[in-house]
């Protein structure tokens, strides 16, 4: 895995970016599936909802005999809840 180091000026203005997107309501990342008229304002969410359309599950649940995968990371955290029962 490569790593990628982020000065503190490039993180600033990344998460300045992200304030005002959040703040003024534009949403400049929109789906590419046809009559689908989601849009973000973050990369990251357009990633996470695209894996609605092509149904990607990349994480999967570590429990021995468990088959549960998500397509967030959040929700195999909730799953993972299982394990305490």
């Amino acid at each position: 895995a490569t790593s990628r180091t982020v000065s503190t000026g490039q993180l600033r203005q990344a998460t300045s970016s992200s304030k005002r997107r959040t703040h003024s309501g534009e949403q400049p990342y929109a789906c590419d599936e046809p009559d689908c008229k989601y849009r973000a304002a973050r990369a990251s969410h357009l990633e996470q909802h695209k894996r609605k359309h092509s149904g990607e599950q990349p994480y999967a649940c570590d429990e021995p005999d468990c088959k549960y995968r998500a397509a967030k990371a959040s929700y195999l955290k909730q799953q993972k809840a299982h394990a305490q029962r």
